[in-house]
């Protein structure tokens, strides 16, 4: 089983402000740290699952995971910048995975209870699909849907979770 894990910063155990998720922020270096161990978690369960390869994919272009403490069995695809990633948080994934967990992910833009709350990033704010404002998960799993690449987790704040479970009722989340 080929499994893709986007990874994203802001939805991640413990980060709940700016400073913990930008370079010149006080908390960044620790973060970074928390970071990496939930990317770590969710591919040791990938691979306790049966993932039989594991690619992961930190789409921003400071680099915020330490890729050095990646799991060593994790392939990490990263881009310089973002506007070189057409696929955005799915950076590497094509029609061969069997699955994609989205972990560390955040609610949409101006979502009153969301931590760190935003969609893609400026200029865009309130990102809509058929009239919908839709969060990067419910945005990227339409990309994923496109490739027959279902969606197996999602891990962030209780926000992205409760949305996550809305419209995909058999996800698990944490």
């Amino acid at each position: 089983m080929k499994v893709l894990i986007s990874l994203d910063m802001e939805g991640v155990s413990g980060i709940v402000s700016r400073q913990e998720t930008l370079p010149a922020g006080q908390f960044y270096r620790e973060c970074r740290r928390w970071f990496t161990w939930d990317a770590n978690a969710a591919i040791e369960g990938a691979l306790a699952g049966g993932a039989t390869e594991v690619v992961a994919t930190d789409p921003h272009h400071q680099l915020n995971i330490l890729w050095h403490e990646l799991h060593p069995k994790a392939q990490l695809v990263r881009r310089d910048l973002i506007a070189h990633c057409p696929l955005y948080i799915l950076e590497g994934l094509d029609e061969t995975f069997d699955v994609v967990l989205f972990v560390g992910q955040h609610a949409r833009y101006g979502h009153w209870r969301g931590v760190l709350s935003h969609t893609i990033t400026r200029p865009f704010a309130h990102v809509r699909i058929n009239g919908e404002l839709v969060n990067e998960v419910k945005l990227a799993t339409a990309m994923a849907g496109r490739l027959g690449v279902p969606v197996g987790l999602v891990t962030g704040d209780d926000v992205i979770c409760r949305e996550s479970e809305a419209w995909l009722p058999h996800i698990e989340t944490a």
